[in-house]
């Protein structure tokens, strides 16, 4: 079936297979970028809760007092004594901070109190995960994505 020259367009056969088409290409590009989206939010809340640690160490340097950071139910809180000077709440439920419990206070010279590790992770999947060290110096590091301190792949999240 031939058309008038001056008609221009598209029929619905062609339109139908380029919705089909774009249906199959999303359906293929989904799956990669949900574990974009993951993978961002874990390394989001890792770098967010080594800025506050960072916060916490310069703030008792500055105040030339100790700092505390501590984590409670899923919060993280920076204080001087009983005054809260920030807080940190978890992201979302998926997200995991280990130790549940940890705790680091930094001293008015810049050092902390132990050499603590903290693990961040999603959906408990250490592959995807973060390992983030404060040592006794006072140096906070944040360890790329899947690896642990020593140089080798985290064997779980936590441990």
């Amino acid at each position: 079936m031939s058309r008038p020259q001056k008609m221009a367009g598209f029929t619905l056969v062609e339109l139908m297979i380029v919705v089909a088409l774009l249906v199959i290409f999303a359906t293929i590009a989904l799956p990669s970028f949900s574990y974009l989206i993951k993978t961002n939010r874990t390394q989001s809340a890792a770098s967010e809760l080594a800025s506050l640690l960072q916060y916490a160490r310069a703030e008792a340097v500055t105040r030339n007092v100790d700092i505390t950071a501590a984590a409670s139910s899923g919060a993280w809180t920076v204080s001087q004594g009983n005054t809260v000077l920030r807080q940190l709440d978890s992201q979302q439920s998926t997200l995991s901070i280990l130790p549940a419990t940890a705790s680091v206070t930094f001293y008015p010279n810049g050092t902390a109190s132990a050499n603590t590790n903290i693990y961040i992770c999603n959906d408990g999947d250490a592959a995807t995960g973060y390992q983030l060290t404060v040592s006794v110096a006072g140096q906070v590091r944040l360890w790329p994505r899947g690896t642990s301190d020593a140089g080798e792949a985290l064997g779980s999240c936590g441990s």
